[in-house]
């Protein structure tokens, strides 16, 4: 991972977009897996926030742009968040199986 490329360069790209209620920690995710910086604490996400990185994936680098949320107007912009998107994933509950996806559910509160 510690190679770094151009946008042209890949060939791969993938847009995540992280969504869920406000305060539960999203952006902290994104900062650390973007910067490898672990936030205490964030200023709320105003809209959309967007950040990225890219990625060796079998020797071949893969561009990751992550869509950081606000969880109180997810529901107002959220149209905008599949624009050109091939495929989407609606997470609809806790359990999937082995497809490669991850929900993060803060233990702490009910939303």
């Amino acid at each position: 991972m510690g190679e770094t490329y151009v946008d042209s360069e890949c060939l791969t790209r993938i847009k995540v977009i992280m969504l869920g209620a406000a305060g539960v920690g999203k952006t902290a995710i994104i900062t650390r897996f973007v910067d490898n910086y672990w936030m205490d604490r964030a200023i709320p996400t105003i809209g959309v926030d967007f950040t990225g990185r890219t990625v060796n994936v079998d020797g071949r680098p893969v561009r990751i742009q992550i869509w950081d949320t606000a969880g109180q107007e997810v529901l107002l912009i959220s149209e905008i968040f599949y624009a050109g998107a091939f495929h989407s994933i609606p997470i609809r509950s806790e359990y999937t199986d082995n497809g490669g996806v991850y929900i993060l559910l803060e233990i702490t509160s009910n939303t």
